[in-house]
């Protein structure tokens, strides 16, 4: 659990969780989680920095345990993430040129 958290009370944390849950049908580690794969992904369609690099940026020190996380949402490995799209952006750039 987030050390953002631990100030509140056993009781309230519960409670703040459940509604957190209910709200965003995620608990609160999906929805940091999820959060950190979308910087991730933004990052690797638009920037330069390596895989390594923006794994780290996204606050994780163990770059599997982040792959493993970023399958979860994407199906895809970030590796792969970044090939997929830079073909895409690519195809959608030369399109649009061409006409």
């Amino acid at each position: 659990m987030d050390r953002a958290f631990v100030f509140l009370p056993n009781i309230m944390r519960r409670t703040f969780e459940r509604q957190f849950k209910k709200c965003t049908s995620n608990s609160i580690m999906e929805y940091i989680q999820r959060v950190k794969v979308e910087y991730a992904k933004k990052h690797l369609e638009t920037g330069r920095k390596t895989v390594n690099e923006i794994i780290y940026d996204t606050g994780y020190n163990d770059i599997d345990a982040f792959r493993k996380v970023f399958k979860k949402f994407t199906d895809l490995s970030p590796v792969v993430y970044r090939k997929n799209t830079c073909h895409n952006i690519l195809s959608t750039s030369l399109r649009v040129s061409h006409r």
